[in-house]
């Protein structure tokens, strides 16, 4: 699923967080690499279409939970620069899981390729 634009992933990360914070999932409070479990956790959200099977993904895997609300944070933080907010909650699940984690995968991507000589921000990396 491909967003229309950066306003529509602005709505469904604050959506995301929203939810993965009212299951009880807390950020990373260090500074570790959360890249991988982040990747983890986005492969398998984007596969549930379901809210209660996102809750329990984030009950088997706490710490993978944690890394990806984490790098949600860092995105919507880059988003509020370009987008606003959002007058009404994004309803749509499948929408949200899909967005959200295919955000987290660019971010992902984007962290990886400073090497390359790109910043690591989510807004400034290619999408492939």
């Amino acid at each position: 699923m491909i967003a229309k634009d950066y306003q529509e992933v602005y709505e469904a990360v604050i959506a995301m967080r929203k939810h993965l914070i009212n299951l009880g999932v807390r950020e990373l409070t260090t500074f570790g690499n959360v890249t991988r479990p982040a990747e983890s956790f986005a492969g398998a959200v984007i596969l549930e279409r379901i809210s209660d099977r996102v809750a329990q993904l984030t009950r088997g895997q706490p710490e993978q939970a944690s890394a990806f609300l984490s790098v949600l944070g860092d995105i919507e933080a880059e988003l509020s620069s370009v987008c606003v907010a959002p007058g009404s909650q994004m309803t749509d699940i499948p929408k949200i899981h899909n967005l959200s984690a295919e955000a987290v995968i660019d971010a992902v991507k984007a962290r990886r390729r400073r090497d390359e000589g790109y910043s690591g921000a989510y807004l400034s990396s290619p999408k492939d």
